[in-house]
């Protein structure tokens, strides 16, 4: 080993007291260069080694796989709790958009039964689902609004009037409407 290799091999871990370098100067005074070498080398090694300790540190900071499932549990649960509040707040939102609109349906009645006969008579399937939507939506208004006997005479002359149309009649019976 050259000077300047010795040097640098103590400057990667620390300077050695003089203590310290004692027995290896006395060995390199003596001939046995190699012997100081290698006793150097495995002093610096064992230096460098981490402590036997060390491995039981890292196995005490390690987690389990109990310890990953639970926190896999906790996760889980907490975006479940997150979710079901969105949604709740999603219902909640849908909720109030239903009571406004049915509240518009309950102040202007009259629109809403003219648009149910025009679309009665065009005739076609989708005019039909038309149809019951806005009739489910009267009925609702009117529960709202506590106009209830209202709604059922004019949904039982609407029945008389439209009564011979099968495709119209099994969609409001599919509705409960006609109870």
């Amino acid at each position: 080993m050259s000077e300047y290799q010795y040097y640098e091999f103590l400057a990667l871990d620390r300077p050695l007291s003089a203590a310290e370098a004692q027995p290896y100067l006395l060995l390199l005074a003596q001939g046995k260069g190699q012997q100081a070498e290698s006793q150097l080398r495995r002093a610096y090694i064992t230096s460098i080694r981490p402590s036997s300790t060390a491995p039981a540190k890292a196995a005490a900071k390690r987690r389990t796989v109990a310890d990953i499932r639970q926190h896999i549990a906790e996760a889980r649960a907490e975006r479940r709790t997150r979710e079901a509040k969105q949604k709740q707040s999603e219902l909640e939102k849908k909720g109030k958009e239903r009571g406004r609109y049915l509240q518009t349906v309950a102040m202007e009645v009259d629109r809403y039964w003219k648009k149910v006969d025009e679309l009665v008579a065009q005739q076609t399937a989708s005019a039909y689902d038309q149809v019951r939507d806005l009739l489910v939506d009267l009925s609702e208004a009117a529960t709202l609004t506590q106009k209830r006997n209202d709604f059922t005479h004019r949904f039982n002359q609407f029945c008389t009037v439209h009564g011979r149309r099968p495709a119209l009649m099994k969609r409001l019976e599919r509705t409960k409407l006609m109870a």
